[in-house]
């Protein structure tokens, strides 16, 4: 599963599918958003995660968890695909 929080509206994409989509005014809160389902293929996925702000300042966070709501063994995070081997 993904927990997402945004300030303000976002949409995500898991390997070019919109998995989570905010279309709310609203101020950051880690987790607020829950998104299960999400299965991770074998190799590189690629998660584009994109914040449009509407009022002050923007954030976003996205904590990738399995079934249970645990961080997922051996998940590593790049921001230089190109670099995973």
């Amino acid at each position: 599963m993904l927990k997402v929080g945004s300030d303000d509206q976002a949409k995500m994409f898991l390997s070019e599918k919109e998995v989570n989509r905010s279309t709310a005014s609203r101020q950051w809160v880690s987790e607020e958003d829950t998104v299960p389902g999400i299965e991770l293929k074998a190799g590189l996925n690629a998660l584009i995660f994109k914040v449009v702000n509407e009022h002050r300042d923007w954030a976003g966070s996205v904590w990738i968890a399995d079934a249970d709501g645990q961080p997922v063994p051996g998940l590593q995070v790049t921001l230089d695909p190109d670099a995973v081997k």
